[in-house]
């Protein structure tokens, strides 16, 4: 993987430092991404194919702290926000809003992440990140929407199914609008998670 992008981006003193980071860092990044994406769709039981899932949302966090550049990092902390949000909504049941999160649709919470990551990637001159970003996005519908498919249009199983109750009834509805928001109006979270890359990169 070339480091030479990040180099140039980072002249001086620290720059073989970052370089070195770069290049752990999104190979991680990468090799968890693309290990967990591919073990998630040789998975039959949902929540195995969830645990890899969750795998490669760790390599995404990897991978964008290695880009060392603003857009990255403001991808990567926001792409934390997503997640949390995405996956309880999965684990609660809400499974069509949530995956179209977690793959990265426009309009829901993931694309903003990913695409902010991309961008990171582009102006440290690195094309395999990106190429590893879109096509987890790829794997990630692979395994994730045939599930929708059945549930919509396979008839359903025919044990009783118990009414989750008022509770989780709002849960999901409050989560799932949140799935939504962080899409269409990133707005006052997307500013915390720039202004905290900013801040963690004067730091480093």
């Amino acid at each position: 993987m070339s480091c030479c992008g990040l180099v140039s981006a980072h002249r001086g003193p620290k720059a073989a430092a970052a370089a070195l980071n770069y290049l752990i860092l999104a190979t991680l990044g990468s090799s968890l991404i693309l290990a967990g994406s591919v073990l998630a769709l040789g998975q039959d039981e949902l929540k195995r194919r969830l645990a890899f899932s969750t795998v490669a949302q760790v390599g995404y966090i990897a991978l964008g702290l290695g880009l060392l550049n603003t857009n990255g990092l403001t991808g990567t902390l926001y792409h934390i926000a997503s997640h949390a949000v995405t996956k309880s909504i999965l684990f609660l049941a809400a499974f069509t809003v949530a995956s179209l999160g977690l793959v990265g649709i426009p309009l829901f919470s993931g694309f903003i992440g990913k695409w902010y990551m991309l961008l990171g990637s582009l102006e440290a001159g690195e094309l395999l990140p990106a190429a590893v970003i879109i096509l987890r996005s790829v794997l990630c519908a692979a395994y994730l929407l045939p599930i929708i498919r059945i549930a919509f249009f396979e008839p359903a199983p025919s044990e009783d199914w118990k009414d989750p109750g008022l509770p989780q009834r709002v849960s999901l509805i409050a989560l799932s609008i949140g799935v939504v928001a962080l899409g269409v109006a990133p707005g006052y979270f997307f500013e915390l998670a720039e202004r905290a890359a900013v801040d963690l990169l004067m730091i480093g």
